[in-house]
């Protein structure tokens, strides 16, 4: 039932009380509704069913609220701020082609890596007078799986006699999963001020809205002289992690006030309404490789896949890749790794009885088992290669 203090669900035994109750005084005290007789039994049957439909109803009313919702609820209750869910994106890059000069390299040729990992040019690409040329491709599986390394792509899917050779000069970016409820749910608490203007929250938030974009932060000089961290007088400096340079360069230029400068080491030009140009200057976040080393003590209950949803609960915490290949926000920039909770996200797992040992490395820092702070401007990110985990088994 619905009361002042929310909703109260009724339970098996109280449905089960109610219809004893309920039936005592229509057909008298003396029926028997005992669990053994048959009326007894068919109405435990009854409040079987009605309990679990008392959950449904409860979990109805929870889903209303954001840390409670899951999957198209969480998508539902995103329309009231403006926002909807990250999809899955394919990598996409740059290949080179060696072959015979002046020929047609077609759009849709499908090339790809030892692995088995393909991609898929995207336009005709004509070989110069020394038989080279450069052409865009894209994964044809959207996905973390797609941003391979540079001068993986050597293999064609089918041979082409005027092609001799292939290969990725850089590594392919971009490509990610869809967005889980954990991220979407941090995201949607960020960005609740995103729809306002001319405000540090405001940038921060509208810049989280940005695919790809994992964390942001702003400083602001509101003084008539260039400051100790050397921003100009009445400007911003805004710092952020992923997503699309001209994606930032527009949403800053939207959201900051007019009049006030912008600084940083990227510059972007940006048009407005009018066709007039501006620069729009950001800084890039400094990423920060964190190495995580963890002697576990395990229960029969350990599942065989035990490590790897170890490795996963510290890519949820801190951020980054975790075993699941799923890419997680994580820390915001300038924060704190706490080491009682990366330990309490260990100890969560299924199985682990105590964490014997818990070392945390910084980029070329040294490991201690305690709190690490990460600088500011910084984000610290793992991946599955940088964390090391040892199972005793009790």
């Amino acid at each position: 039932m619905l009361t002042a203090a929310g909703l109260k669900r009724k339970t098996y035994h109280e449905i089960y009380e109610e219809m004893v109750e309920d039936l005592g005084k229509q057909l008298g005290q003396d029926i028997n509704t005992s669990e053994t007789s048959p009326l007894g039994m068919m109405m435990q049957l009854f409040a079987w069913h009605l309990s679990v439909l008392w959950e449904d109803v409860e979990q109805v009313y929870h889903e209303s609220y954001i840390q409670y919702a899951t999957g198209v609820q969480l998508d539902a209750l995103a329309v009231f701020y403006g926002l909807r869910r990250k999809l899955e994106q394919a990598a996409y890059g740059n290949i080179k082609v060696t072959g015979t000069p002046k020929f047609i390299v077609p759009a849709g040729l499908q090339v790809g890596t030892k692995s088995g990992v393909w991609f898929m040019t995207v336009d005709d690409c004509v070989l110069d007078d020394s038989g080279k040329g450069e052409v865009a491709v894209v994964a044809t599986v959207p996905g973390i799986i797609g941003n391979v390394p540079a001068d993986s792509i050597t293999e064609m899917l089918t041979s082409v006699k005027e092609i001799t050779s292939i290969t990725n000069p850089a590594s392919m970016a971009e490509g990610r999963e869809r967005e889980n409820d954990v991220e979407f749910r941090d995201r949607l608490r960020a960005a609740r001020d995103g729809s306002h203007a001319a405000t540090v929250d405001a940038i921060v938030s509208a810049l989280l809205q940005i695919p790809d974009v994992k964390s942001a932060a702003v400083r602001v000089n509101d003084t008539m002289q260039t400051n100790e961290e050397g921003i100009p007088a009445k400007s911003i400096r805004t710092y952020v992690y992923g997503g699309q340079d001209e994606r930032i360069a527009q949403t800053i230029f939207e959201k900051k006030a007019a009049g006030i400068g912008t600084d940083g080491t990227k510059t972007v030009k940006v048009r407005d309404v009018s066709g007039g140009e501006h620069d729009v200057r950001f800084s890039r976040m400094k990423l920060l490789d964190a190495h995580i080393e963890a002697e576990v003590k395990a229960t029969s209950s350990f599942s065989s896949r035990g490590k790897e949803d170890i490795v996963t609960a510290i890519a949820q915490y801190i951020g980054g890749v975790g075993a699941d290949q799923q890419d997680y926000t994580g820390l915001p920039q300038g924060s704190r790794i706490v080491y009682s909770r990366l330990l309490a996200a260990i100890q969560n797992v299924t199985g682990v009885e105590e964490v014997l040992e818990l070392k945390v490395k910084l980029g070329d820092g040294e490991f201690v088992s305690g709190n690490v702070n990460i600088p500011l401007y910084e984000v610290a990110r793992v991946a599955p290669e940088r964390i090391k985990v040892a199972v005793i088994y009790v």
